[in-house]
């Protein structure tokens, strides 16, 4: 399971998740990805805890879990399971070092969207 919420000052707390991990699929696609020397990494999370997922995987999936893609409520997924992809932060000493590092990692990201394909 993997959980969290957008919540930001108060705001925002009708955007809430709680998903169900497909665990091998993720664990398929991390070797897959590791096979073609891409650098990703794995989370884990202890048994009977939810791993924590910030409001960039809760947003979106907040909308597919409850709106169904716009699918009528018989067309909605019952249980869903879910791998979740993100992208490296791209952190700095400070706004530009932060920038700089996410334009560094660009076409490494490319290329591991394009094995994901």
């Amino acid at each position: 399971m993997a959980s969290g919420s957008a919540e930001w000052n108060e705001e925002w707390k009708e955007f809430q998740v709680e998903l169900k991990i497909n665990v091998p699929l993720a664990s398929s696609l991390l070797d897959f990805l590791r096979n073609h020397n891409a650098p990703a990494d794995g989370i884990t999370f202890f048994s009977g805890l939810s791993a924590p997922l910030r409001w960039g995987e809760v947003v979106p999936t907040h909308f597919i879990v409850n709106e169904g893609r716009g699918k009528s409520e018989s067309e909605k997924p019952t249980d869903p399971e879910f791998v979740i992809i993100t992208p490296p932060r791209g952190l700095g000493k400070s706004p530009e070092e932060a920038r700089a590092n996410r334009i560094s990692m660009y076409p490494e990201l490319v290329r591991m969207g394009n094995l994901i394909r």
